[in-house]
């Protein structure tokens, strides 16, 4: 069983000619144990602690049935910025948008994580499990 999930960031185009743009990034992937599991997380100030807000659901259970289940690193630094589109903001600053997917397949209950742009495995994922 394998499914994908889609990605993308905005990342500024460096000021300084030939000097490669930052292409490292940091997501976290939660579970949940409700049957109806809320739209948004928040973050408390430490970063440690979800913070959903669901209509008639107590705080204390929200803070028991969502939980932080995997901490990704994906590295793009190795993939050329040519694959990336350069945009320019309302403010005319000019950015990459760096669309990836990060492929999540389970085989014999083993997670094995990879980075694709267009089907193609061309980054490196690191997973850290909580």
């Amino acid at each position: 069983m394998s499914t994908s999930l889609p990605f993308y960031r905005t990342v500024p185009v460096p000021a300084i000619r030939g000097m490669a743009p930052y292409l490292i990034f940091h997501d976290e992937l939660v579970s949940c144990d409700l049957d109806d599991a809320p739209d948004y997380q928040w973050k408390n100030a430490d970063g440690d602690q979800f913070l959903p807000v669901i209509e008639g659901v107590k705080q204390l259970t929200l803070n028991t049935a969502i939980r932080r289940l995997v901490s990704l690193r994906s590295d793009l630094s190795g993939i050329p910025t040519s694959k990336f589109p350069i945009r320019t903001n309302s403010m005319g600053e000019q950015y990459y948008r760096v669309e990836y997917e990060l492929r999540l397949s389970l085989i014999d209950e083993v997670m094995r994580f990879e980075l694709t742009i267009d089907n193609e495995v061309c980054g490196i994922v690191t997973a850290r499990f909580e």
